[in-house]
């Protein structure tokens, strides 16, 4: 397995939309800050990661913002 992070700094927790946030066309707006882009991103980096058995998830901490990890399996060359 290869696990990757992204440190990503907003003034709310995404916990509170933590339902929301893989969603296509899902949007979740920080206090204070415009849209933009098209919702899309995080659906289909998912779709990308399951079609390659792996997962994605997003963990979030109060005040110090959110972090998204995923895992997908490593094949070795036979």
């Amino acid at each position: 397995m290869i696990e990757i992070f992204q440190d990503i700094t907003l003034k709310r927790k995404a916990e509170e939309n933590m339902s929301r946030l893989f969603k296509s066309f899902e949007q979740i707006k920080d206090s204070g800050s415009a849209k933009s882009g098209t919702g899309l991103g995080l659906a289909i980096s998912k779709k990308i990661i399951e079609q390659h058995k792996g997962k994605i998830w997003a963990e979030s901490k109060w005040g110090t913002g959110s972090e998204f990890q995923f895992m997908v399996p490593l094949k070795h060359a036979t």
